[in-house]
């Protein structure tokens, strides 16, 4: 017979919702139905408190925490964001984990890089919006992208050095504008989405009205191997999936609604992710250095609608979980520092860095 005094201690870090600011709660059912229980301290074995294999949905509050399927949070595990996820089994959790603690806490992060740029080009243009997509990179002119399959096609961009003229038609004619270096995830945002026609490089004693320039750019963590550098492979210690809160999508239909008939608002999110940083620490001597970052956005909208006899619009909303990872937190070891790198992309089993242990691409 298990000890008592295990069980005892498990359940004192049970507690009621709302009473610690990093909170997660399990629920046995989906859609936060059925037993529930709310952990604000690391468990280590779900046996403890009879939900071993058993947490179909769950809700966390304040800080990310780190869910595993085995105790003593090995095997498989998952960094879930504050947010609600009505089904587990969407993103392979459901029925599944026996342990769980708050995530750790990383520093304040500095500007964000993209992911995984090109080796090639001093200014990188992709198919979609935040940096995904096929892409096109050049260190030089190009008067037309058509003869590169590329016009009107580009919808992010990344210059990397230097200062650039993207045009909307070939021969740098039509409308044009200056691009700085820098990230620029949406190019919705200028009126230049899939319009971008011929780019040439600008001189450096050249001098332009600011009305000539973009809107200023996230800043750029340049990821490529310069020339003659040396790099090398090394292990990978550890990677956690980390999955961002599931979604609402939402739409209006019209109904015939009774009289004073009322509709509830609703709220629809979204989290785009890309590498979200590096940092550097020698085994908590040394202060870290991150380079992190994220395209983060939020849409909320709602409808109040009373009614006579005619047909009214009614907003629905349902929940849609994350169709896969958002990024994966992974962490290794060069010459006795502890390397923390996080990246939309899964990792192998190595990865390259250069003579410092910063990662390159």
């Amino acid at each position: 017979m298990r000890s008592i005094l295990p069980r005892a201690l498990a359940l004192a870090a049970i507690v009621a919702a709302g009473q610690a600011s990093a909170a997660i709660t399990l629920f046995s059912h989906d859609g936060f139905h059925g037993k529930r229980v709310t952990l604000v301290q690391p468990a280590h074995d779900f046996r403890d408190f009879d939900f071993n294999d058993r947490a179909s949905s769950v809700i966390v509050e304040g800080e990310p925490w780190e869910v595993c399927q085995d105790v003593g949070f090995r095997n498989r595990c998952a960094i879930l964001v504050p947010g609600s996820y009505p089904d587990l089994a969407a993103v392979g959790l459901g029925d599944t984990l026996s342990s769980a603690r708050p995530a750790r806490r990383e520093p304040p992060p500095p500007p964000p890089v993209p992911v995984a740029p090109p080796q090639n080009g001093d200014i990188v243009f992709f198919e979609h919006p935040g940096f995904h997509g096929r892409d096109l990179g050049t260190t030089g002119e190009i008067d037309n992208l058509m003869r590169y399959g590329f016009n009107d096609r580009a919808s992010s961009v990344i210059v990397f050095e230097g200062r650039w003229e993207v045009c909307e038609n070939a021969g740098f004619n039509g409308r044009c504008m200056i691009l700085r270096p820098g990230r620029y995830p949406d190019l919705r945002a200028m009126g230049l989405n899939d319009s971008i026609s011929s780019v040439r490089r600008v001189h450096r004693e050249a001098q332009y009205d600011d009305n000539r320039y973009a809107p200023p750019p996230l800043p750029v963590y340049d990821w490529r191997r310069r020339p003659q550098e040396y790099v090398e492979a090394v292990p990978i210690e550890s990677v956690h999936v980390v999955y961002a809160a599931p979604q609402q999508q939402c739409w209006v239909e019209q109904s015939a609604a009774p009289a004073n008939a009322r509709t509830g608002g609703a709220v629809v999110g979204g989290l785009i992710g890309g590498i979200l940083g590096h940092q550097i620490g020698d085994r908590g001597s040394r202060d870290g250095a991150t380079i992190a970052g994220a395209v983060g956005g939020a849409v909320i909208g709602s409808q109040l609608a009373r009614g006579a006899e005619q047909p009214q619009d009614v907003t629905r909303c349902t929940s849609v979980p994350p169709q896969g990872p958002d990024h994966y937190d992974v962490s290794y070891w060069y010459h006795g520092v502890h390397h923390h790198v996080q990246t939309t992309q899964a990792p192998g089993p190595t990865i390259v860095v250069n003579a410092d242990g910063e990662p390159r691409i």
